[in-house]
């Protein structure tokens, strides 16, 4: 079976302290930054997407507000499966907000820290063995 060591972070910006973070501990990491406005997501128009594709674990912190954003995340959950850990970054009241979308990922209700990055990559290590 094919190894997915890549940690997909979908985040507002270029980098962010996840990625930074995952690199420092051995893992390749690509990020994306949601698709441009007034653009779909191509995972969304039902094309391939060699990163998702890639993922052994996702860390999604892009605006659960934003409607495209939730499909993006409900779409990783249908292609990736249960195997594939999913982590949300998101905002308290989005908990309770979005429960029937997040039911199905792991939900960081604060900014992670080293110790919730860490014992991330030591969960996709552990799928991935």
């Amino acid at each position: 079976m094919e190894t997915l060591d890549t940690v997909l972070v979908d985040c507002a910006s270029d980098r962010s302290t996840q990625a930074n973070l995952l690199e420092r501990l051995g893992h390749h990491v690509e990020v994306c930054p949601g698709p441009a406005h007034a653009t779909l997501c191509p995972i969304l128009k039902g094309e391939f997407c060699e990163k998702v594709a890639a993922a052994g674990g996702v860390i999604f912190d892009l605006d659960l507000d934003r409607a495209q954003h939730r499909a993006i995340l409900a779409k990783y959950q249908e292609i990736l499966g249960p195997d594939i850990p999913i982590r949300a970054v998101v905002r308290p009241e989005d908990v309770e907000k979005y429960a029937d979308l997040l039911a199905g990922v792991q939900v960081w209700t604060h900014e992670p820290t080293a110790s919730d990055i860490d014992g991330f990559a030591a969960l996709i290590e552990s799928v991935e063995d």
